[in-house]
C-alpha cells in the first residue's frame, strides 16, 4: 500500500513538474494549522511579499486573515477540514487515519502550486506528515527545504501520551531525520538552537517580534475601543471608575493551566485591601479547553473582577493589547525551549507581562524590567497586588512600559536575521 501510494505521488509530481515553470521570486509557506492563528508565518509571508515574491500559503483557513494577506501575489491553498465521520476508533487507529487523510490533502495542495518555488518554508510542529512530504517535494523539484522550528512536535504529543509512547518516539526520529537534511533551519530561542545542535541540526536563532500594528493607544482610542466592545455586547458595561485592564490570549490547550490564574484571582478578590484596583479581565482565543475554563471562571463568582471572553477580528486584537495595563501569560513550554508569541505581541503594544516561569522564558521576559515571573497561584496573586495596589499612583507598570518603548518590531529583525539567508539561495 505504501509503495503504491509513493508511486502515485511520484507520477503526479513528475507530471506537475513537466507543466510547471520555476520562478526565482516565488516561495511556498506550509502551515499544518490555522493560517489566521499563525502570526509568525503570516509575517514571513508579508516580508517576502515586500521583496517582490509571489507566495503560496498552504494551511487551514479557519480564522479571518490579516488584510495585508489579500494580494494578487499571495495565493492561499486551503487544506480540507478533517471530516467528523472519520473520527472513529482507538487513538492509534485514529492517528493513522488522520495522518493518511492529511498526507493526501497536503500532496494535492503541493500539486496545485503554479510555479515551483525557490524554497518551501515549513512550520514545525506539526511534524507528521508535513516534514516528510514537503522534503520529498523539495528534493524532486530542486527547491530549498527550510524549517522554522517553533517547538517540537514530539514534546507536544508527549503531553498526552508520555515520552515512552511509540508515536512520540517516531515523531522525534522524524524531526531529527528531516531537520538534519534541511537546507536551512530557523528557531525561536538560543536554548532550542543549542538543543538542535545536540542532534546534529544547525539552526539560526530568529526571535519572534511583533508586527508594526502592535502599538500603545492613547486614552481616547482606548475609550472608543472599549465602548465599541460594550456596544457589540462582547463586554459587559464597566461601572468602576478606577480599574485595571488585564488581558490573556490563549489557544486553550494543555500547555496553559488557567487554574493558576483562577486561584490567583480568588486570593486577590478576597484580599481585605481597599487600595487594590478592581480588575477587568479580557480572555481571547479559541481552543479545546475554552468551554471548560469559561465554566470555571463563572463558578468563581468574583466580586471585584469582571471576566470577559472575547473573540476579536485581527484588526481589533492589537487595539485590545494597546488598551490594557497588564498582560498575563500561562504558557508552559512542552519542550522548555520555545517562547510564547503572545508575550511578544504584548511587548509590541508596550504592555508589561506577568508570565509563568520556565527554563528559557528569561530570553524574553526580564524580571522587573518588562515584566514579572511566577510559578504558582500564590506567587501570581502577590505580583498582581504589587502592581495594582494604589493603581493611579503606582509607578511600577509605568517603569516597565517605558522600558518597552523601543522594543524592536518584526521588519527590523527579519531584515537582519532572515532576508539574506533566504535571498542567498
Amino acid at each position: 500500500m505504501i509503495l503504491i501510494f509513493l508511486a502515485i505521488l511520484i507520477i503526479f509530481l513528475t507530471w506537475k513538474f513537466l507543466k510547471t515553470n520555476k520562478n526565482s521570486k516565488s516561495a511556498c509557506i506550509v502551515v499544518l494549522g490555522d493560517i489566521g492563528r499563525s502570526p509568525r508565518m503570516n509575517y514571513h509571508c508579508l516580508s517576502l511579499h515586500k521583496l517582490g515574491y509571489s507566495i503560496t500559503i498552504i494551511g487551514y483557513k479557519e480564522s479571518e486573515l490579516m488584510n495585508e494577506l489579500i494580494s494578487p501575489r499571495i495565493r492561499i491553498l486551503a487544506l480540507s477540514p478533517y471530516p467528523k465521520w472519520l473520527q472513529i476508533g482507538a487513538d492509534l487507529v485514529q492517528y493513522g487515519i488522520k495522518t493518511i487523510f492529511l498526507s493526501i490533502d497536503l500532496i494535492i495542495r503541493l500539486i496545485q502550486i503554479n510555479h515551483v518555488p525557490k524554497f518551501v518554508l515549513v512550520q514545525n510542529p506539526p511534524s507528521i506528515p508535513t516534514l516528510i512530504f514537503v522534503y520529498m517535494y523539495c528534493r524532486l523539484f530542486n527547491s530549498k527545504f527550510v524549517i522554522d522550528w517553533h517547538n517540537y512536535g514530539h514534546t507536544i504529543l508527549a503531553l498526552k501520551n508520555g515520552n515512552q509512547n511509540l508515536l512520540v518516539k517516531i515523531c522525534k526520529k522524524i524531526e531529527i531525520f528531516f531537520g538534519q537534511r534541511s537546507d536551512l533551519n530557523f528557531c525561536v530561542t538560543k536554548a532550542m538552537c543549542q538543543d538542535l545542535g545536540n542532534h546534529g541540526i544547525k539552526a539560526k536563532v530568529f526571535y519572534d517580534k511583533p508586527h508594526e500594528c502592535f502599538r500603545r493607544v492613547d486614552k481616547r482610542q482606548k475609550d472608543l475601543f472599549i465602548e465599541k466592545l460594550v456596544e457589540k455586547k462582547m463586554v459587559k458595561k464597566i461601572n468602576w471608575d478606577c480599574c485595571a485592564y488585564l488581558v490573556s490570549s490563549s489557544s486553550w490547550t494543555q500547555d496553559e493551566d488557567f487554574q493558576i490564574l483562577i486561584e490567583a484571582l480568588k486570593i486577590y478578590d478576597n484580599c481585605d485591601n481597599s487600595k487594590l484596583a478592581k480588575i477587568v479581565l479580557f480572555l481571547t482565543g479559541k481552543g479545546p479547553l475554552k468551554n471548560f475554563y469559561e465554566l470555571e471562571f463563572k463558578k468563581a463568582n468574583f466580586k471585584n473582577i469582571q471576566v470577559n471572553f472575547v473573540w476579536l477580528d485581527p484588526g481589533d486584537y492589537p487595539l485590545l493589547l494597546g488598551s490594557c495595563d497588564l498582560g498575563i501569560c500561562l504558557h508552559k513550554s512542552s519542550s522548555d525551549l520555545d517562547l510564547p508569541m503572545k508575550v511578544v505581541d504584548m511587548f509590541g503594544a508596550q504592555l508589561p507581562v506577568c508570565a509563568y516561569s520556565f527554563s528559557c522564558i528569561s530570553e524574553l521576559v526580564k524580571e522587573n524590567e518588562n515584566g514579572l515571573l511566577f510559578k504558582n497561584a500564590q506567587e501570581l496573586s502577590e505580583k498582581l497586588k504589587f502592581l495594582l495596589a494604589d493603581f493611579n499612583t503606582n509607578s511600577e507598570l509605568d517603569k516597565m512600559r517605558k522600558n518597552l518603548e523601543n522594543y524592536p518590531h518584526w521588519d527590523d529583525e527579519w531584515k537582519t536575521k532572515v532576508e539574506n539567508e533566504l535571498e542567498s539561495f
